[in-house]
C-alpha cells in the first residue's frame, strides 16, 4: 500500500470509490470538493487531498483542503467551512488492510499540515455515511487512536 496524491486523472475512480463505499458521504466526492474550492476563493492554499493505492486500486480515500487563517494557528487542514471528514474505505478492505491504510491516513493529515504550514487539523465522523449510522457502536473519535486530541490537533 502507498499513500498518492490526489489528480484531476484519478476523479473517475475517486467517486466510484465514494459510490461503493459505506464509509463514504457526498463530502467524499470530488463534486463536493469543486464546490468548496469556489466558495472558499483566495483562502483555499492547495488541495491536499490523497488516497491509498495498490497498484492501480483504490483502497482509501482522504479529501482535505489546505486552507489560510488571519494567523498560523487559524490555518489549517479541512474541508471547505468544515472538518475533513473521517477517511472512506474500499469494501474489498479486511480489517488488517483497513487498520493499516487507517495508520497511514492519519499520519499523513499530520505530515501535510507540518508541510503546509497550518496550524491545526479539523476531523470529524460523518454521522450520515452508511457505517456509522448502521453502526451498532459507531466509533466516537476515531482519531484518538492515531494520537489526536478530540477533533483538533495542533501541530
Amino acid at each position: 500500500m502507498q499513500l498518492v496524491t490526489y489528480t484531476s486523472r484519478d476523479r473517475q475512480a475517486w467517486n466510484a470509490l465514494c459510490d461503493r463505499s459505506d464509509d463514504a458521504w457526498f463530502w467524499h466526492t470530488r463534486d463536493w470538493w469543486e464546490y468548496a474550492r469556489a466558495f472558499l476563493g483566495q483562502t483555499l492554499i492547495a488541495d491536499a487531498s490523497f488516497m491509498v493505492k495498490r497498484g492501480e486500486d483504490i483502497l482509501a480515500i482522504a479529501p482535505c483542503m489546505a486552507i489560510t487563517g488571519p494567523d498560523r494557528h487559524l490555518s489549517r487542514l479541512s474541508l471547505a467551512d468544515q472538518p475533513v471528514p473521517w477517511p472512506a474505505f474500499s469494501p474489498h478492505l479486511g480489517t488488517q488492510h483497513r487498520l493499516e491504510a487507517e495508520r497511514m491516513i492519519f499520519a499523513e493529515y499530520r505530515n501535510a499540515a507540518l508541510r503546509l504550514g497550518l496550524g491545526r487539523i479539523d476531523l470529524f465522523g460523518v454521522v450520515l455515511a452508511n457505517s456509522f449510522r448502521r453502526s451498532q457502536t459507531p466509533p466516537s473519535n476515531l482519531p484518538l487512536r492515531y494520537g489526536y486530541a478530540g477533533e483538533i490537533y495542533d501541530t
